[in-house]
């Protein structure tokens, strides 16, 4: 017997009453609340409209065309369900359900980062010989390289423009590294955050001058002209259309070069792009 009024519908009740939904063993109210999460919920949704075209296929009434009709009869067997199972009182319980769904579903996905991790690395000698490279300057492979090496092109080409923009280019590498952590903390890659955090600790910059720095880029103990490239690297991160011309000038007017300013935004590119790449995956820092 299910508690109707209480029971939080999630992604694991569904799949567990899935059956019971199909063969219509659930009450009306149930069965309305039932479809509503599935409405929400694009995994639950297929999952269920395969299980239905599954079963009829193994009883020999349906073919494999019949996932979609499934899918379309769940959707619109809602409206039904509300007028079975009292409209206004599961109507109420929808904007609940919503948020409880979108977080079941994240929860039951697997962290794709994870998992790529969890491959073999490919034994072409173009990846071998990038990841030998990449551990000669960097000391270790980072995981999101490991990730890179499952496509062989992606991996060239992320290292060669890194090869040219960090490993050989002209800024100090202190300077490149704190682009790094300001681009990082901007964008809300602590993966990142920490690893350059560590660079910069072991480069003998302490924390504290890391934290203020974080807020306050001038109140770092740069050279000017290494705060006034900081400066262009960190706005042109947060807002590209703001004052980046303003910005830049004060730079060569601090000594900064035009090839300076432009491996500055460089390294922000660069940067930018990992936080993006890591934190959609959630590649973890230890791997």
């Amino acid at each position: 017997m299910h508690d109707e009024d209480s029971m939080m519908l999630n992604c694991r009740t569904v799949a567990l009453e899935a059956d019971e939904l199909l063969r219509g063993e659930v009450s009306p109210l149930r069965a309305a609340r039932l479809r509503l999460h599935i409405l929400i919920c694009g995994n639950c949704r297929r999952h269920v409209a395969n299980l239905r075209a599954l079963s009829e296929l193994l009883d020999g009434h349906g073919n494999e065309a019949d996932s979609g009709r499934a899918l379309e009869e769940l959707e619109s067997g809602v409206l039904e369900a509300l007028k079975e199972g009292g409209g206004s009182k599961v109507v109420a319980l929808v904007g609940r359900d919503a948020a409880q769904s979108r977080d079941e579903s994240l929860a039951f996905q697997e962290n794709t980062g994870e998992r790529l991790l969890r491959e073999s690395i490919p034994d072409e000698e173009r990846v071998q010989q990038v990841l030998r490279e990449v551990r000669e300057f960097v000391g270790y492979i980072p995981p999101h390289f490991r990730v890179y090496a499952q496509h062989p092109g992606m991996l060239e080409a992320n290292w060669a423009k890194m090869r040219a923009v960090v490993k050989d280019g002209i800024l100090p590498h202190r300077l490149r590294e704190a682009i790094a952590i300001l681009v990082s903390h901007d964008n809300g890659c602590d993966y990142c955050v920490r690893a350059h955090g560590q660079v910069l600790l072991d480069l003998g910059v302490n924390e504290e001058v890391i934290e203020r720095m974080k807020q306050d880029v001038m109140a770092g103990d740069l050279p000017l002209k290494e705060r006034a490239l900081l400066v262009v690297a960190r706005e042109a991160n947060r807002d590209p259309h703001g004052a980046s011309e303003e910005r830049i000038a004060l730079a060569r007017k601090a000594g900064a070069s035009d090839l300076e300013i432009l491996e500055a935004l460089g390294v922000m590119e660069i940067y930018t792009s990992i936080n993006k790449f890591i934190d959609t995956l959630g590649i973890p820092l230890e791997a």
